[in-house]
């Protein structure tokens, strides 16, 4: 399965949760697929989108969080994957579903290969591993400005407060 396919099918079942999406075509896929408010595109911080969304998770325990990322970048933070087991099993957050979308290699930076392969992110904590063919589709860069990502988005859960 191609990654955006992936992609297609988890975005067909969003509703009104918060999706975190991480840097890169992940981000771009989500917003060529569904693109709305509701959308964070974590964009030029790999690593972060994780942490980001257990902080979101944590602020909005009433919505549901779903996390989109791919192997290098869960890789990139390893230990927030023991943090999110840790907050599950002691059931401060039970409103967010991470996906890795794994395909082995760091596809938004060229490709390189990750030790994914070496990693079972199912024991590491509550988590979908989606194995993926490696490679990108031929998606554009979002037309948002990273500032234009941000306002919309905290207006969109400011909506939601009411």
């Amino acid at each position: 399965m191609k990654r955006i396919e992936a992609i297609e099918e988890i975005m067909k079942e969003i509703t009104d949760e918060i999706v975190v999406t991480s840097c890169g075509k992940i981000s771009r896929e989500v917003f060529a697929t569904k693109d709305r408010p509701l959308n964070f595109y974590v964009m030029g911080s790999m690593g972060s989108t994780l942490p980001i969304a257990i902080g979101i998770s944590l602020c909005k325990p009433s919505k549901k969080v779903v996390v989109i990322v791919g192997d290098g970048e869960v890789l990139m933070s390893l230990g927030t994957l023991t943090l999110l087991n840790k907050l599950q099993k002691e059931q401060k957050i039970n409103n967010l579903i991470l996906y890795i979308l794994d395909n082995n290699s760091y596809s938004s930076t060229g490709g390189q290969p990750t030790v994914s392969d070496a990693v079972e992110f199912r024991l590491l904590c509550d988590c979908k591993v989606i194995f993926v063919e490696e490679g990108n589709s031929d998606i554009p860069r979002i037309s948002l400005k990273p500032v234009q990502i941000k306002e919309r988005f905290m207006e969109a859960i400011r909506e939601e407060r009411k």
